[in-house]
């Protein structure tokens, strides 16, 4: 079974309260989106590139419903995804 190591500061780190403000959404979501964006890539892109991944495909795979291209912009924006 796969994992990911997640540490208890990270609902407070400054780029994901950053991104929260961004996305208009409360960290915990933001949290939970983030967490579903590594489990997929985990799961699937096990080298973490996921530059073969479409904005949409990356915005379901978050579980995020919103403006998949904000979305992706906004992850790249705030260094949760490379450009």
């Amino acid at each position: 079974m796969a994992w990911i190591e997640s540490h208890t500061v990270l609902i407070r780190h400054r780029k994901l309260m950053e991104l929260s403000k961004d996305l208009d959404l409360k960290p915990v979501f933001v949290l939970g989106h983030l967490h579903a964006l590594w489990h997929a890539a985990l799961e699937q892109q096990e080298t973490g590139d996921l530059s073969s991944w479409s904005d949409a495909f990356i915005a379901e795979s978050a579980g995020y419903k919103g403006a998949t291209t904000n979305f992706v912009m906004l992850l790249q924006k705030h260094r949760w995804l490379d450009g």
